[in-house]
């Protein structure tokens, strides 16, 4: 069987961009100190409309609550949604979660 390079070049990185940023999924890299590191578009049409930064996940889910964007916050509080998750999403290298958007999705 043959064996398979474990690090992707530069064209395998590219095609994995390319790849997420058509995938119609919202895709979003943060680094440990919770920056946001890549968003592909889908993820930025849900989540950063008109978001000028800081770049990070409680910053993003600020301006959601304050802008009407991204996740339904059934209780409205935003402090306290980010001090339940920032725990949870610190416990693994690699998580997905699913949300309710306040658009329905």
């Amino acid at each position: 069987m043959p064996s398979f390079p474990s690090d992707p070049d530069d064209e395998a990185l590219r095609n994995i961009v390319e790849a997420l940023t058509e995938s119609g999924q919202a895709v979003s890299i943060y680094d440990a100190e919770d920056n946001l590191r890549y968003a592909n578009e889908t993820y930025r049409g849900m989540f950063l409309v008109g978001y000028e930064g800081p770049f990070t996940f409680p910053g993003i889910l600020r301006h959601g609550a304050a802008h009407g964007l991204g996740v339904r916050i059934d209780d409205g509080d935003v402090e306290a949604l980010i001090a339940r998750t920032l725990p949870r999403r610190r416990n693994a290298r690699r998580k997905s979660f699913e949300t309710d958007l306040l658009d329905g999705r």
